[in-house]
């Protein structure tokens, strides 16, 4: 063999050494589950059902607890698609009382839809090969809620969020990381905040704003302590 047969020899084995070492089988199709902290702002406006002052009110940090639950795609190209989510979760709030927080097709909602995009799997990792979504190390998050209801279980009364919205984050696994936290866009502002009605009615008597998502432990129900917040109650200026 000449000296530049060899050379070529060497050169195409090591390509396809490379090659053999970075691929993996796309993400398979299968169910995902995030547990999660659902966190929002309330304004209960001035004069209403909720709130007989003349000003508005504000109920801080309302959290509920429990997984997000989703039908995961066949991952094509570097996208993941994920479909037919919903979400049931539980929470207590000193103005609320206890109440249930609940989304998708099981409890009367559309279903959720969560996107990742960009997704990177760890060739190291030993389910790498056969599209393990344990494999992941980063991928960007879209997270789209069409509606949702709330039960306030004291009170007996029904109240539903009609509108959609969206969450980003950046995830570094699937699931991400305790702590990984999705916020709402727009988060703030005017432009954020989404009317309450009771439901099979159009009376609105509240508003949601400043909601973002928290990545817990599975079981949720384990962290629940950890992450309790403060609630106040003030003056809406």
């Amino acid at each position: 063999m000449s000296l530049r047969s060899a050379r070529l020899l060497i050169i195409w084995v090591t390509l396809s050494t490379a090659t053999a070492a970075v691929y993996a089988d796309p993400v398979v199709a299968g169910t995902t589950s995030l547990p999660m902290f659902p966190i929002q702002d309330v304004i209960l406006p001035a004069n209403s059902a909720f709130n007989p002052n003349d000003f508005a009110v504000l109920a801080d940090d309302v959290t509920a607890m429990g997984p997000s639950i989703f039908t995961r795609l066949a991952q094509v190209g570097s996208t993941i698609q994920m479909v037919d989510g919903y979400f049931s979760g539980t929470g207590v709030h000193p103005m609320l009382g206890h109440f249930q927080l609940l989304t998708g097709a099981p409890n009367g909602f559309s279903p959720m839809t969560l996107t990742l995009e960009n997704v990177v799997q760890d060739p190291s990792h030993p389910g790498f090969a056969s599209g393990d979504p344990a494999s992941i190390v980063s991928a960007d998050a879209t997270f789209v809620v069409p509606n949702y209801g709330v039960n306030l279980l004291d009170l007996g009364v029904s109240l539903e969020v009609r509108d959609s919205f969206f969450f980003k984050a950046s995830f570094d696994g699937l699931p991400p990381s305790v702590g990984t936290v999705y916020t709402a866009d727009p988060y703030e502002g005017q432009d954020s905040l989404l009317p309450a009605y009771l439901a099979g009615t159009n009376t609105v008597v509240a508003y949601s704003t400043q909601r973002r998502l928290v990545a817990v432990p599975e079981p949720a129900s384990l962290v629940l302590a950890s992450l309790a917040a403060a609630f106040v109650i003030r003056r809406r200026v």
